[in-house]
């Protein structure tokens, strides 16, 4: 999976990749991080509404409210596209 966060806005982010912790770090407003994880991503932010998660370039639904603390959100390779669905068009999720 190619997996992407980017915040909205300052907000401290944690990613593990397959088990092994790739991001623990404030991203500013406009920053991101990309990663390739075979099997599974596991994510916690400050905030959940100041992030946008995609995987294969596919934006996942929000995964918590904005001001509220989100731990352990986990995507797995196996249920990725429907927690991250394809764009209808075939733009797989760009814009």
């Amino acid at each position: 999976m190619e997996f992407r966060i980017e915040a909205t806005n300052q907000v401290w982010v944690q990613v593990s990749c397959d088990g092994e912790d790739r991001v623990n770090r404030m991203l500013q407003a406009g920053e991101g991080a990309s990663l390739r994880c075979l099997s599974v991503v596991k994510v916690s932010v400050t905030d959940g509404g100041a992030v946008r998660l995609l995987v294969d370039g596919a934006r996942c639904g929000t995964p918590a409210e904005s001001g509220y603390e989100m731990k352990g959100f986990v995507i797995r390779a196996e249920n990725a596209a429907a927690i991250c669905p394809p764009a209808a068009g075939g733009l797989n999720g760009r814009r």
